[in-house]
Order: structure tokens, then sequence, then C-alpha cells
């Protein structure tokens, strides 16, 4: 949301590029940082989830061929 208002808003000067941001947008971004974290663990998550089932599967297909 920040980056969009970035690019909307009139060009800025170097002082004010280089400013350091202030707490609302270090919490924005950290709060984005964490959301993102959290979907990239509960898709690995559900990937390791799916290896083990189909690796699972497997063996069980193994065990009972008859073999």
């Amino acid at each position: 949301m920040m980056f969009l208002r970035v690019l909307a808003s009139p060009p800025a000067t170097v002082a004010s590029r280089t400013r350091p941001w202030g707490p609302e947008q270090r919490a924005d971004f950290s709060a984005a940082g964490q959301i993102l974290i959290t979907l990239r663990q509960r898709r690995m998550a559900s990937a390791f989830l799916r290896d083990a089932d189909s690796e699972n599967a497997a063996h069980d297909r193994d065990d009972h061929s008859g073999f």
C-alpha cells in the first residue's frame, strides 16, 4: 500500500527520499513481513505433508503388492 502511495506522490527532493522512515511505516512493513513469513511457512508445511503422504502411499503399495 505504501509503495503505491509513493508512486502516486509528486517527485520528492533528495533530502526527503533519504529521510529515515517513521515508526508507522516500519510497523506496516514489519506486519507485512510477518504475514509473508507465515504464508511461506504454511506453504512449506503443506508441501512437506503432501510429500510425506505420497511417500507413505508408495510404501503402502509396495507392502501390499504381494511380492
